[in-house]
């Protein structure tokens, strides 16, 4: 039987920007938000009382959480990473899969913001069967066996790559997050529950990380602002709700999670909660060993950073 040994989750985007770059990736950001609505976006006032100094200093935090993270996945020697995001009109324009896998050979991770440049392999007979599997329990599942020139450039998924640049095979999942309809968080947990089921009845005894990629509550420039219908802006962040997600996790009470409802996601700038969501389904009622969030308005978004151990 194969064996998920481990499992990790984190935000992304501004997640690996240190500090000092965040005022003026946030100007950037409001252009952008001002071409697509043609207004600026309202600026919430916790953003007047972060200083720098504070943000490095808890930035900190995040940093050794992923030095956390690659110290694991270097001394786990896994067989395979299995990594979970979405995707955002970056590979999926025309037609947007709910879920997809990708069985391809090989792809070249480009993480366009960062510049980070790298070649992976696929595990295709894991990627494979995680596809069928999930198919057989009622999940339709779209196949993608090429990528544009080879190249993956989901930010949700080659910026995880760049940050941690494993040295095993890849299987790459996508999830639809923020383009309506999306799958309710419940769909995602059984989603999850269905690839831990496919892992657990494998022979071929591998040992593997899953690893989600998304969110914490982030209202970006790129948000599905024509479905929602709330007072929050870009830069806003629901950080009760933050908490509350946070506490299901650490308590590893995850059947709260199939509670919410996709208007929930959306109201909270959760939409890629879907991800850690996903996750989770894979981990089963299992606490993490830490998790580590901290909310940065300079930043626009709740970071955060967690490390599961399931298995030997």
């Amino acid at each position: 039987m194969s064996q998920l040994i481990a499992a990790m989750a984190s935000s992304h985007a501004y997640t690996f920007y240190p500090p000092e770059e965040w005022d003026q990736r946030r100007e950037v950001s409001y252009q952008r938000y001002s071409r697509r609505h043609g207004r600026l976006p309202r600026i919430p006032d916790e953003l007047g009382q972060a200083t720098l100094a504070d943000d490095q200093e808890r930035y900190q935090r995040l940093l050794d959480g992923f030095a956390e993270l690659q110290k694991v996945l270097d001394a786990a020697h896994p067989d395979a990473l299995i990594l979970i995001g979405d995707d955002q009109h970056e590979h999926f324009v025309d037609n947007v899969p709910q879920f997809a896998i990708y069985t391809g050979e090989r792809f070249i991770s480009e993480d366009t913001e960062r510049g980070g440049v790298g070649e992976y392999t696929v595990d295709r007979a894991l990627a494979r069967q995680l596809l069928v599997d999930a198919i057989d329990a009622g999940f339709d599942v779209v196949e993608t066996t090429k990528l544009d020139g080879d190249r993956l450039v989901s930010h949700a998924h080659a910026q995880i790559l760049s940050q941690l640049q494993p040295t095993v095979p890849v299987v790459l999942i996508f999830l639809n997050a923020v383009h309506t309809p999306a799958p309710p968080p419940g769909r995602c947990l059984a989603f999850g529950r269905a690839l831990r089921a496919s892992l657990d009845r494998d022979t071929a005894g591998r040992r593997v990380i899953a690893y989600g990629s998304g969110g914490l509550s982030h209202f970006s420039s790129g948000y599905p602002y024509e479905e929602y219908q709330g007072a929050a802006d870009m830069g806003f962040i629901s950080e009760d709700f933050d908490r509350r997600v946070l506490g299901w996790m650490r308590d590893g009470t995850i059947d709260r999670f199939a509670e919410l409802t996709s208007q929930e996601l959306l109201d909270n700038g959760e939409v890629e909660l879907r991800q850690w969501i996903t996750l989770l389904g894979l981990i089963g009622e299992v606490r993490p060993e830490w998790l580590v969030d901290e909310t940065f308005y300079r930043g626009i978004m709740n970071m955060g950073v967690g490390y599961w151990k399931v298995g030997e």
